[in-house]
Order: C-alpha cells, then sequence, then structure tokens
C-alpha cells in the first residue's frame, strides 16, 4: 500500500484482505454490505474480490497488480458523491498495472439489459500483456484511457459513457479495444451521441495486431446509443462466402440501441493497406464504403482515394487509409459495411444532396444541407413558399464552398432565415452549376410560428394535391373529407402530426373537417379541386 492511504484505510483493508484469505485463496476482499473508500493513491497487489461497495475519490487513483479483479452483479464502485457512496461523480481512477505478458482478468459485473451492476468512474489500462474481459459486461462512465496494453472484450460489451459518449484517450495502433472474433459477438458501446460530440472514434480491431477503428457522426441533435466491432473477411450472398479481391478484408458492424432505422449518420472505416485486395489496390482511388442492405453490397459513393489513417490520438497512421459515406435512416440494430471499391468514371459522378430544416423558435427557421460529393457546383439558392402563396421566391444565395466548384468529401451549409409565419412555410435548394444550368433539390414543410390557435388548407383552390396544417393547442383525431352531398369520402387519422398530405380527388367542391379526440367537428373549410 502507498504512505498516500490513511493508517485508518491500511488498517482496514488489511482486516478486509484476510476476510478474504478465510474465503478463499489469497487477496482483497470487499465482502456484501461492505464499504471501503480510497480517498489517495494506492496499490492491491493482490487480486479482488469485490461483493460491497469499492470506493474511489477523485484525487485518488488506485493500481491493481494482481491477476483477476472480479464485480460481484450486486456490487457498486463509488465516487466522491453522497459521502463516497454515490455513482455520479468524477471518481478516480482504476488503473489495471502490470508488467506481465500475461493478460489481466476482469469480471465487470454490469448489467448491460437492465443497466444496473459496477461501472468503473474511469478506467485506465497500463497492462503490457492487456486487459480480458471475461464473464460479464463492463462500464466505464467517464473515461476509459489506454496507456500501455489492449483491451480484450471477447463475447462482452464494454460500455463507456452515462448519457453521453465518454472520453477514450490515448488510443492508436497498439492501444485499444479489441472485438470477439465472431461478427455477432464482443462490442464496443459508447451512449448518447449527438451532433454536438461531433465525430466519436471506435478505437476497435479485429485482433492484437490489426486496428482497424471506426467513427460516427450522429447528425441529430437527439442522442443514441450505437455500438461497434469489426471482423475478418468480408461475406457476400447472404453473408457467407469470402470477396476479397474488390474489397478490404474486414466487416465491421454498427447499431443504434434507441432509434434504429432512422436519422442521419456518417460512417468512417480505417482499414489497414495489407488487407487490400489486388484489385482494390490497383483501382483504391475509387474506394466507397458499401453496406449489406436487400442481401447484397451496395454501390456507393463518394469514389475517392483513401486518406491516412487519422483515427488515432497519435501520429498518423502510414499503413492505414480512411473512407466517409453519410447513411439516411438505414442503420438498424445490426448493419454491416466493409469497403470495396470499382474501376470508377468519376466523369459520371453527380453532386449528392442532402437538404433539411427546422423552426428554431417563433421567429426564425434554420436550413442546412450538405453534399458529398459536391460537382462543378457555382452556388445554392435558397427559396421559400409560404402556404399562402403560389411561386417560391428566391431568400439568399450561398456560395460553394468547394474549389474550383468539385469536393471530394463533406461540405456542410447552413442559414437562419427571418420567418415568423403563422402557417406552413415551404423551401427547395436551387443549384446552379458553372455553366449557369439549375438543378432543384427536394421540398420540405416546416411548421408555422407558434401562435394563436388556426387551421390550415392550401392550396385551395388546387389542381389536385393539397395540405391541412394544424397550427396550436387543439386536440384532433382526424381529418375528413365529404363530396357536395355529404358523402363521407376520406378519413385521415392524425396521430400528432402538424401537417398532413391529400391527393387522388376528382374535380369538385368538398368539405374539410377537423374532428377532436372527443369526435366532434370542431371547424370545416370548403375545398375546390381543379383539376389538370
Amino acid at each position: 500500500m502507498k504512505k498516500t492511504s490513511t493508517y485508518l484505510l491500511f488498517i482496514a483493508m488489511m482486516l478486509i484482505a484476510g476476510m478474504y484469505s478465510a474465503h478463499a485463496q489469497s487477496g482483497f476482499f470487499v465482502p456484501q454490505n461492505a464499504k471501503i473508500f480510497f480517498t489517495g493513491n494506492a496499490t492491491i497487489f493482490t487480486d479482488v474480490f469485490n461483493q460491497g461497495n469499492l470506493g474511489v475519490g477523485k484525487t485518488a487513483a488506485l493500481s491493481f497488480t494482481g491477476k483477476q479483479w472480479e464485480n460481484d452483479r450486486q456490487s457498486l464502485i463509488t465516487d466522491e458523491t453522497n459521502g463516497g457512496e454515490g455513482a455520479n461523480g468524477s471518481g478516480g481512477f482504476v488503473r489495471f498495472l502490470s508488467t506481465d505478458t500475461v493478460p489481466q482478468v476482469l469480471i465487470g459485473g454490469y448489467n448491460a439489459a437492465s443497466r444496473l451492476g459496477p461501472a468503473f468512474s474511469n478506467l485506465e489500462i497500463e497492462s503490457l500483456g492487456g486487459v480480458k474481459l471475461i464473464g460479464s459486461n463492463a462500464k466505464v462512465r467517464n473515461e476509459l484511457k489506454f496507456t500501455n496494453g489492449l483491451l480484450y472484450v471477447n463475447n462482452n460489451v464494454l460500455l463507456v459513457g452515462e448519457g453521453n459518449p465518454g472520453v477514450i484517450s490515448g488510443y492508436d495502433s497498439l492501444h485499444y479495444v479489441v472485438t470477439d472474433s465472431k461478427m455477432n459477438d464482443g462490442f464496443l458501446l459508447r451512449e448518447g451521441i449527438t451532433d454536438q460530440n461531433g465525430v466519436v472514434v471506435f478505437p476497435i480491431g479485429s485482433s492484437a495486431d490489426a486496428y482497424t477503428p471506426a467513427a460516427v457522426r450522429n447528425r441529430m441533435a437527439r442522442g443514441d446509443n450505437y455500438y461497434m466491432n469489426v471482423a475478418n473477411g468480408v461475406k457476400v450472398d447472404s453473408l457467407r462466402g469470402e470477396l476479397l479481391d474488390y474489397g478490404v478484408n474486414k466487416t465491421w458492424q454498427v447499431g443504434k440501441q434507441l432509434y434504429p432505422d432512422e436519422d442521419s449518420v456518417d460512417i468512417t472505416l480505417q482499414h489497414l493497406n495489407s488487407d487490400e485486395g489486388s484489385f482494390f489496390t490497383t483501382n483504391r482511388k475509387n474506394t466507397y464504403v458499401s453496406q449489406y442492405v436487400g442481401n447484397r453490397w451496395i454501390e456507393g459513393s463518394p469514389l475517392s482515394p483513401p486518406q491516412i489513417g487519422n483515427l488515432t490520438t497519435g501520429s498518423a497512421l502510414l499503413n492505414s487509409g480512411v473512407n466517409t459515406k453519410t447513411f439516411n435512416g438505414t442503420i438498424s440494430s445490426a448493419s454491416y459495411f466493409t469497403k470495396l471499391t470499382g474501376k470508377g468514371d468519376t466523369s459520371k459522378i453527380k453532386t449528392v444532396l442532402w437538404f433539411n430544416g427546422y423552426r428554431l423558435d417563433p421567429d426564425f427557421v434554420r436550413i442546412y444541407w450538405r453534399t458529398n460529393p459536391e460537382i462543378n457546383n457555382a452556388n445554392f439558392v435558397v427559396q421559400r413558399r409560404l402556404s399562402t402563396e403560389t411561386v417560391f421566391k428566391e431568400i439568399t444565395t450561398v456560395a460553394t464552398k468547394s474549389i474550383n466548384g468539385v469536393s471530394m468529401r463533406e461540405l456542410n451549409y447552413e442559414i437562419k432565415d427571418a420567418n415568423n409565419y403563422i402557417g406552413v412555410s415551404f423551401y427547395r435548394l436551387m443549384m446552379v452549376d458553372n455553366g449557369n444550368d439549375s438543378t432543384y433539390s427536394n421540398i420540405i414543410a416546416v411548421a408555422p410560428a407558434p401562435g394563436k390557435f388556426k387551421l390550415i388548407l392550401w392550396p385551395n383552390p388546387t389542381r389536385d394535391k393539397f395540405w391541412v396544417g394544424l397550427n396550436g393547442e387543439v386536440a384532433l383525431k382526424s381529418v375528413v373529407i365529404w363530396n357536395a352531398i355529404g358523402m363521407k369520402l376520406r378519413v385521415e387519422n392524425v396521430n400528432g402530426r402538424s401537417i398532413i398530405e391529400f391527393n387522388g380527388l376528382i374535380p369538385g367542391t368538398y368539405m374539410v373537417g377537423f374532428i377532436s379526440t372527443t369526435n366532434y367537428i370542431i371547424e370545416t373549410k370548403k375545398l375546390i379541386v381543379l383539376g389538370y
């Protein structure tokens, strides 16, 4: 025990170690209902078996040099909160420290399904032979720090973060998380990743000499828990067989816990140059990230040569290559990704645009978009049409960020539009190329500014398609359409929506009714369909 520990703490530890000697062979034993708290630096030289509360304060570092640390599922690892019995503060570091080439063993005791069990405040890996997670999952609430060695998760889950992605530091090609060799076992999970976190790196590899990390950027404000692993080989034909020629010898699995098949997410993959097939190496300038969808690997864009490996906290990895692609609403609870290449014809590559917007507050709307790639583009013209208007009007022009109008990486744009309209607003982008030709994006609808209760029907008269908008606090159940003689033609349940689209009515006069959740008609409006 280091001298920085208090004498009373030293005596308590010796007593508990003696209790463990009677219980098993030798080691540091914290029995049920017992509480041990470290306020200063200390070292445990024997195995640890924690059945009670083992605490480490935020100014303390507890070094463990034994062979095995086991947490019982009912135990806790506490910090300085709640008089040393809480587990939601900063806490100190537990350091796995060993110069032995044999890995130290961690039985974490954390239940990922129930989100209960002991969790380290901070965990440092400083073990020459690494640390093996066996028998159960483990969780680190704040920081996982690599100083020396690897962390093998085997067929378990290592969770980092508490409602946020936490911090992983010190990772590089020698210090990372080794996932299980089986595709569906052994994951690194990081919690609560949002757009504000930027690019979040998962420093993983398929073995001790194969650092092939990945990263995500969740483009949404709401958080999600992402998990990853990586395995050797690329499977084809319902994930069977081997594909070696036009890909890299790695398959990454990425999953989302909270909102599968939703959101826009950037996926970045880093492979080793030694994992490239011969065809891939020859055509690596046409590399793209591919997802396995519908029993096949999807051909993709952008086609671009891998950048030098930058998913590291150390120097750039010259033996590795990085590529990124944006995926919209396709990442489920088990999604597979790899990197492929083709012969590629860059002259046929077109701008890929993603466009969206939402109301910031009663006075402003945020309009944002990104491109990847962006080809032969001069500028973007943001256009808006209010529900009472028949044509789009230009709001502003935004110049391209690409050099000479061409970019093979992601470019992000946004504006704030002063808009306090109480009806629905429609936006679109007009892309103007260097030859002054123009193309248009998809049209998005933005909710009304909050204000007085109002039910909107537009356009009216209409050729065919029309919308109803619900503005204000009103409990609506459905929208009903009657013809001129009072025959009910259509009922559309609201289901919490603020904008509902209709079409398919023949020319004529109709009545549109708004029905409350108590089955009363709140309001009716006359609709005229002109037809074409």
